[in-house]
């Protein structure tokens, strides 16, 4: 098992359930292991392993979800 932890900037986030929404979304993700979302920050950021997840399903994810992930390294 590859851990490994991936952070993205969700600039669109506005509200209290923008984050609880992509939290749920991303951990019905096989390999999501954990996701903080933080709406003051607009960061998100997720553990995950690497073994079951590529980071584009979960950038993704989060697309998918309707809002705009831009990578942050």
């Amino acid at each position: 098992m590859t851990q490994k932890t991936i952070s993205y900037l969700v600039s669109d986030m506005h509200c209290s359930s923008c984050p609880k929404l992509i939290t749920m979304d991303l951990l019905e993700l096989d390999g999501v292991t954990d996701v903080k979302a933080d709406l003051d920050s607009h960061l998100v950021t997720i553990n995950y392993n690497s073994d079951l997840v590529q980071t584009d399903l979960i950038a993704q994810s989060i697309k998918d979800s309707g809002y705009t992930p831009k990578d942050v390294r």
